[in-house]
């Protein structure tokens, strides 16, 4: 069988849609785009990963999905050069099995020294790269204490959601003081996942150098703490060919659904390009269009970081 990167480069994009689930395409399309661009290393005497990506199938009435463990915790870079092998009577379309595959390294692998991650940093693909994590400044405390003021006073509705499981609670009998347990590390766990990843986009939208420069981070936190519904992500640019960065981001916005059930009220928009590839204006105007339907209040943030390369990095928060 072929090797992880042989097999991305025989079956198209296009031929792997049907095994995946619509609202999840986009992150799908920049994870394959993005491996086709990075170059295999092959292991040496010295590595300690795995040499091979073993598949099977699920042992399950309907016959089972294809499965792998190959993929977990180890380095893209290695995986790519790793030889493909299938458990005994299996037999799968190459479709299917570069399906199975990109479900499990953008779930479970991570890539080393990728536009200057520390290599200790494991840049976990779906939970990271695309809803905050590696690539931002790791959660810091300035912001900590009007973060907390914030999620206590202003998100009713999440504390009305607290008191619907405690009803349900109360109707399997986890009463008393299991109960009361269970709200206070409830609320603490959700505030603190919430703070992590909002205080990992300001710092990142706030910090560096702009050409358009955003709101302070007190404004920041201020519009979207007070919200209790929050939509954040990072879209790539992993086109071929520069000139093509932005009809890249069209379509993973109008063909693959970026945006699709994320749009709220209001939106801020960080930018990022290298300052040897800045924005063109017809560029500017071509994103400005994708997040502003006339119903949004966008504010934009631009800022050149040079690890971007080529590429165009977008940073939005739509919140309400």
């Amino acid at each position: 069988m072929m090797t992880y990167s042989e097999l991305l480069h025989q079956v198209s994009f296009e031929d792997i849609i049907p095994y995946f689930e619509p609202h999840l395409l986009y992150g799908y399309k920049q994870h394959y785009d993005m491996l086709k661009q990075l170059e295999p290393i092959a292991a040496d005497d010295d590595y300690e990963g795995l040499r091979t990506i073993e598949i099977d199938r699920a042992p399950t009435a309907e016959g089972g999905l294809l499965q792998t463990h190959s993929l977990n915790n180890e380095p893209w870079q290695y995986s790519l050069a790793n030889r493909i092998i299938l458990a005994e009577g299996v037999k799968a379309p190459l479709a299917e099995i570069a399906a199975c595959c990109l479900f499990s390294s953008s779930h479970y692998g991570f890539v080393e020294n990728y536009i200057d991650v520390p290599t200790h940093e494991c840049m976990w693909m779906w939970v990271d790269i695309y809803n905050r994590g590696a690539l931002f400044d790791k959660f810091s405390g300035p912001y900590d204490s009007y973060f907390r003021r914030s999620w206590i006073r202003k998100t009713k509705a999440y504390r009305d959601s607290l008191k619907r499981q405690m009803k349900r609670l109360d109707e399997i009998n986890a009463i008393g003081s299991k109960r009361h347990l269970w709200k206070r590390v409830s609320m603490r766990n959700a505030y603190l996942e919430v703070a992590t990843v909002l205080s990992a986009y300001v710092n990142y939208v706030t910090q560096g150098n702009h050409l358009v420069a955003p709101p302070s981070a007190k404004e920041l936190c201020s519009g979207l703490f007070k919200s209790y519904r929050q939509s954040l992500d990072t879209l790539w640019s992993f086109a071929d060919d520069a000139s093509h960065r932005v009809a890249y981001l069209q379509d993973l916005v109008q063909k693959y659904g970026a945006l699709d059930g994320a749009r709220l009220g209001n939106v801020i928009v960080c930018i990022t390009t290298s300052a040897a590839h800045p924005l063109e204006a017809n560029e500017q105007e071509a994103i400005a269009a994708l997040f502003d339907d006339g119903k949004t209040n966008v504010v934009w943030c631009v800022k050149h970081d040079d690890r971007v390369k080529e590429a165009v990095r977008i940073d939005y928060a739509f919140y309400e």
